[in-house]
């Protein structure tokens, strides 16, 4: 088979267009190469957000367990609470709504002893007694059908509010529990 002749008028027509395609798979690529990178960027900040989430709602976790360990205490040890003191214990104000706690509020006037750690996460707790005897008829709650509590008429409610605030960032947690002793504070 004889050689094949090219046509010199296609070869002069086809010049550039190799760049200009090339051209355009680049463009393409970093398009796509950006979009990644960004996309990459805003998970990595998700993630550390969650991180931080994470963390202040263990922080509120173990100042709950402070607040429930210092009912339990008192329960145990006939030490009443003192009510006057900011120390973390206030007793709830029925007749007067306005001097008790809202525990969404960023500053408590009663709290517990404030703990700084050192990534300047900022924890304390609340605990908050309802005055007087009360019924044990807690619905769907497990005091309510113990065996151990059969002769009890009322029992003593607290409500204990742990709280976490990040200094650095503003992630903060709270969290509660409702704590029921049979002994007054």
């Amino acid at each position: 088979m004889p050689p094949r002749k090219s046509n010199p008028h296609l070869v002069h027509s086809c010049r550039g267009a190799a760049l200009v395609v090339s051209l355009m798979i680049l463009t393409v690529m970093t398009l796509v190469g950006v979009t990644a990178m960004r996309t990459s960027s805003l998970e990595v900040l998700m993630a550390g957000n969650t991180q931080l989430r994470t963390r202040a709602l263990g922080d509120a976790e173990n100042a709950l367990l402070g607040a429930e360990v210092a009912i339990q205490n008192m329960s145990e040890s006939a030490t009443p609470f003192d009510f006057s003191a900011s120390d973390g214990y206030y007793e709830y104000d029925a007749d007067h709504p306005e001097n008790n706690i809202d525990p969404n509020q960023r500053d408590w006037p009663f709290r517990s002893e404030v703990v700084t750690h050192q990534d300047n996460a900022v924890t304390d707790y609340v605990v908050e007694y309802y005055p007087g005897c009360r019924p044990l008829n807690i619905a769907g709650e497990s005091l309510s059908t113990g065996s151990e509590l059969a002769g009890i008429a009322c029992v003593h409610y607290f409500r204990a509010t742990g709280r976490s605030v990040d200094q650095d960032n503003g992630t903060a947690r709270l969290v509660q529990s409702i704590y029921a002793t049979v002994d007054a504070p």
